[in-house]
């Protein structure tokens, strides 16, 4: 330990650079390890997450599970829910996942936060840390909100015991203020009151059951116990019910898209991002550990007469003492004729980490560019999605309640029809469905399926959808009609020959028109129209049928429809932003807030990317890091390699040396070392990318640029790291130095 101290002590600039690199990497390292640990602890508030399980329902030739509420014994319904079987459940609660919930305190405006509607059980399973009040909801008019949403309600006053408005005039008292997990959280919410006592769903959600089971129950042998059931009208196939793991399920369903969009669920990163952030961090941390490790061991090599150094024995108790430590590892390393080479090995690995980084880095980059700017095979520029009506967040009625609700809605609906036709730069008003990643799967009759997406006539001429043959449907197309469009990649996996004759036979009607049709008519197909992908463009073309109805169109402005409306609209190029102003200005006017929910088509395709401009970001910030702790190695390697050769370089100069022939003399050693690492880093950053590219059905080339665009970026910023180091061994004074020495 002594002479670690020593060495400290005794050569504090090259300590302070050692230092200095060690922090950068570890600073990383610790950012890194800090989000890996979040998001691999997802849920791990909820006691006993291994026992707590979402309820879902298996079809007969579907192999998804899908989620379902859990009902109550006491419940009045068609079938039977698990939870009948009460041997190993433990307790369970139904959560109602809320979209577009108007709030608005007595003095302010309307906010529209992340809500649930959920029942008294709700805080045995899903524990929250009370800020004042209770979180135990157990009647009508109940609500609990998060410290954020209550400092923007009631800023400056308490919460509890405050009234807020809540959709068509329903008052809810709040009665707890509550605090956000300490960790992250599948579900993620700002309000939640109490559903009613039907629970009947609320219009604007979807719900979900959540059971925890008891300790020592297995949810294999539930699940088995469960028996086979029909669920009447809707499916002549029967059903399973079941227990699926609560977050892996949750994650999965809302990835496939089952429910649309539900912004209170958080979404998780996939697995391989989370390994790519584990081996970027790993190198990082390899990069500043070999860098203070080297550049201590070099000093101790080339000063070891100075020190009387003897050789350490490993202790264990050593590696606890982090920034002292390494420095006492360095020194132990035996000392031989072998120095020049570790030195060389240290600064060699150095340069390859940075090199393979910073390669991988801009492929990423570059293969992200080429997905962002595809053509995805529809338009998506000047089409602006928009939610103009505030919804209903009520579940039932009374007869006067909804005459006066419908009365009032018909009001703002032809006020709302006027002004949008009046703008003259709005070129078409249409119904938006989730079209942006908004597909889902649905069965055959031969046990297979393809994916269904629901769109009017009108929506598909807005989005610019080309048609090969056939017909694309206008809006008086009826789905009583059994007419339905496919995509090319669709009539390839339906195995269609001629598609005036072939048709599609669904395992399930997609849809009633009363409850006593049984019948399950096959579809014809009216139109094909060119393969466009709605997702990623890393993904493949999906086989898709596209289902037509005038239903939705004839709704656009029906006030019995206005239920958290989403509308499409065509603007003309330029006036994006007097859209959104008169909109703003619309809502402002009909329902008292200028929050209005709106995105446009193009940004929200560019989200479907928001996970690979994440780990493109990553990768590069973290390479420039590798190469400033690279960079400040090599600094302290040359400043120590200068005034060891103090002497040599002045014997030169006395000789004639020119300042060309020094920084060949102290450049040409890292030069070599440079190349090594160089031609040794272009294998590895091409399997990496081949590994990380393997699912990707786009993918750019390594392009030979990019190594060289690499190599060329490090060898500057390595050569003015030098050029200092080599000017002022070039300002020495001969005389002084052989006086000295």
């Amino acid at each position: 330990m002594k002479q670690a101290f020593r060495i400290i002590s005794r050569m504090k600039g090259y300590t302070a650079l050692s230092l200095l690199g060690l922090i950068i990497s570890l600073s990383g390292t610790v950012i890194i390890s800090r989000y890996l640990y979040q998001e691999w602890t997802i849920d791990h508030f909820m006691p006993a997450l291994d026992r707590t399980f979402l309820c879902c329902v298996q079809i007969e030739g579907e192999g998804d599970w899908r989620p379902i509420e859990t009902f109550d014994p006491n419940h009045e319904s068609q079938f039977v829910s698990p939870v009948l079987n009460q041997s190993d459940v433990e307790c369970w609660t139904n959560i109602h996942l809320r979209e577009m919930y108007a709030v608005t305190p007595e003095k302010g405006e309307t906010f529209y936060p992340q809500a649930l509607s959920v029942d008294s059980a709700f805080a045995q399973v899903y524990p929250l840390e009370a800020v004042e009040g209770t979180l135990e909801l157990r009647a009508k008019g109940q609500c609990m909100v998060s410290e954020e949403l209550a400092a923007r309600l009631f800023p400056g006053e308490s919460a509890v015991g405050k009234t807020i408005n809540v959709g068509d005039g329903d008052v809810n008292t709040v009665v707890g203020v509550f605090r956000q997990p300490s960790t992250k959280s599948s579900i993620r919410f700002d309000i939640a009151d109490y559903g009613d006592g039907d629970f009947y769903a609320p219009q604007n959600s979807i719900a979900i059951g959540v059971v925890r089971l008891r300790e020592g129950a297995s949810v294999s042998d539930y699940n088995k116990r469960q028996p086979e059931q029909r669920l009447g009208m809707f499916s002549d196939r029967p059903v399973r019910y079941g227990l699926q793991p609560y977050t892996q399920e949750l994650q999965k369903i809302f990835a496939k898209g089952y429910w649309g969009e539900y912004s209170c669920v958080v979404p998780s990163a996939s697995a391989a991002h989370l390994w790519m952030l584990l081996f970027v961090a790993a190198l990082l941390l390899g990069v500043g550990l070999f860098n203070f490790v080297n550049l201590f061991a070099v000093m101790r090599s080339h000063r070891r007469h100075e020190l009387h150094v003897r050789r350490w024995k490993f202790d264990v108790a050593l590696t606890l003492a982090v920034i002292f430590g390494l420095p006492l590892i360095a020194s132990s390393i035996p000392t031989n004729s072998f120095h020049s080479l570790r030195e060389g090995l240290g600064v060699g690995f150095q340069f390859f980490i940075s090199l393979a980084l910073l390669m991988v880095s801009i492929y990423f980059m570059r293969q992200l560019h080429v997905m962002m700017s595809a053509d995805p095979g529809f338009r998506t520029k000047g089409l602006l999605n928009a939610v103009i009506y505030p919804p209903s967040n009520r579940g039932s009625w009374t007869q006067g309640e909804w005459e006066a609700m419908m009365e009032k809605k018909k009001s703002q609906t032809e006020v709302v029809r006027q002004r949008l036709q009046a703008l003259p730069y709005l070129k078409g008003i249409d119904v938006n469905e989730d079209f942006i990643n908004g597909s889902f799967p649905v069965g055959l009759a031969d046990g297979s399926s393809i994916d269904m997406l629901y769109m009017t006539g009108g929506a598909a001429r807005m989005y610019g959808l080309q048609l090969v043959e056939g017909v694309l449907p206008d809006d008086s197309l009826s789905m009583k009609d059994y007419a339905c469009v496919a995509n090319e990649a669709a009539i390839k996996a339906l195995g269609i020959k001629n598609r005036e004759t072939d048709l599609v036979q669904f395992a399930d009607r997609i849809f009633w028109t009363a409850a006593s049709e049984k019948y399950n008519p096959p579809f014809r197909i009216v139109g094909v129209v060119r393969d466009f992908n709605t997702g990623r463009q890393s993904e493949p073309v999906r086989p898709l049928i596209l289902m037509f109805s005038k239903w939705e169109k004839d709704f656009l402005f029906d006030a019995r429809q206005m239920e958290g409306r989403n509308y499409l609209l065509d603007v003309a190029e330029g006036h994006e932003d007097d859209i959104i102003r008169n909109l703003k200005d619309l809502e402002m006017e009909l329902f008292g807030t200028s929050e209005l929910k709106y995105q446009w088509v193009e940004d929200k395709r560019l989200e479907l990317y928001k996970e690979d401009q994440r780990t493109a970001r990553i990768f590069v910030t973290f390479s420039l890091l590798a190469i400033a702790v690279t960079c400040l190695g090599v600094l302290g390697l040359m400043m120590f390699d200068v005034r060891r050769r103090f002497r040599e370089i002045a014997l030169r100069k006395v000789n004639g040396a020119t300042f060309r022939d020094i920084a060949l003399l102290l450049s040409r050693r890292y030069l070599i070392i440079f190349g090594i690492a160089a031609v040794a880093s272009l294998p590895v950053s091409l399997l990496i990318v081949h590994r990380l590219m393997a699912s990707y059905t786009i993918r750019t080339s390594f392009a030979w640029w990019i190594p060289l665009v690499s190599i060329a970026l490090i060898l500057v910023l390595c050569a003015l790291t030098l050029w200092y180091q080599v000017w002022k061994a070039t300002r020495i004074k001969p005389y002084q130095i052989l006086k000295e020495q």
